[in-house]
């Protein structure tokens, strides 16, 4: 799939200012071992991230959302979202800057 450079630069914007807040809502559910609402925003997280073609984050995403069922560490999956996260935000960055970092 392309996009224009003015359609490029709006997914990367809105990645930044969108990704931040639902990151840190699935991660304090994690925290607080609420399986019902981990389940629901990494299934939120997949999706969104699937869109943009992030797939290492929308997989880790998908693994996540059902890793109490599978017997696989939350705490562990989530540690990787965040990490990957963290490479996706500095990539958008610069990106939005105008080239590598």
């Amino acid at each position: 799939m392309q996009f224009s450079a003015a359609a490029y630069r709006r997914i990367c914007r809105e990645f930044l200012s969108s990704t931040p807040g639902l990151i840190a809502e699935l991660d304090s559910a994690v925290r607080n071992n609420h399986q019902d609402k981990v389940a629901s925003l990494a299934h939120q997280l997949k999706g969104s991230m699937g869109t943009i073609g992030a797939v290492v984050l929308s997989d880790l995403a998908h693994r996540l959302g059902g890793a109490r069922t599978q017997g696989i560490s939350s705490q562990e999956l989530m540690g990787e979202i965040l990490r990957e996260y963290a490479r996706l935000q500095e990539f958008f960055e610069s990106e939005l800057a105008g080239g590598p970092a």
